[in-house]
């Protein structure tokens, strides 16, 4: 809605919010509106981040390829199997373990329910940061996709800590 500025995120029309509200709070309905698409936006940064930790292993387990082809053949199969993966994760984080938060946020309704809706956006839906999600799921799914690989063999704990 524009209440903060910051740099790069325009404003968003109160009806827009409401709308978006609608749908994450109903099932059955997309988890989209328009251009507002947080799910989307959280699997993009998931399969961004992922990509680039991916692509600069800190070893091999066994031994590293000497193909680059074949680095670029293994490096693409983790990308594909985690692809999946990103789009439930996302969706389980923003909407599925979010719901009743967002059913109250678009229940809000009367004079001045926009600025309620986005005060009770902020105090419950990002209860959790989002980067500190971001790096938890990162973490497991690099543990996940590197054991499988047989790249390494680390806890999600270790992980979390940077410790590869």
């Amino acid at each position: 809605m524009g209440l903060d500025y910051k740099p790069g995120v325009s404003k968003e029309h109160w009806k827009r919010i409401w709308a978006l509200s609608r749908r994450l709070s109903t099932p059955g309905l997309g988890d989209e509106y328009d251009n507002l698409k947080p799910v989307a936006d959280l699997r993009k940064q998931l399969q961004d981040r992922l990509y680039v930790l991916l692509q600069n292993p800190l070893r091999w387990d066994p031994a590293e390829p000497t193909d680059d082809a074949h680095k670029q053949q293994v490096f693409d199969g983790l990308a594909n199997a985690l692809s999946a993966k990103t789009l439930d994760l996302a969706t389980r984080r923003v909407r599925a373990e979010r719901m009743p938060e967002w059913q109250s946020a678009f229940n809000q309704s009367g004079r001045g329910s926009s600025y309620a809706r986005v005060d009770h956006w902020r105090a419950h839906l990002r209860a959790s940061s989002l980067s500190q999600t971001l790096d938890e799921e990162l973490a497991t799914a690099r543990c996940e996709a590197c054991i499988a690989s047989g790249l390494a063999r680390r806890s999600p704990e270790r992980s979390a800590r940077g410790a590869w």
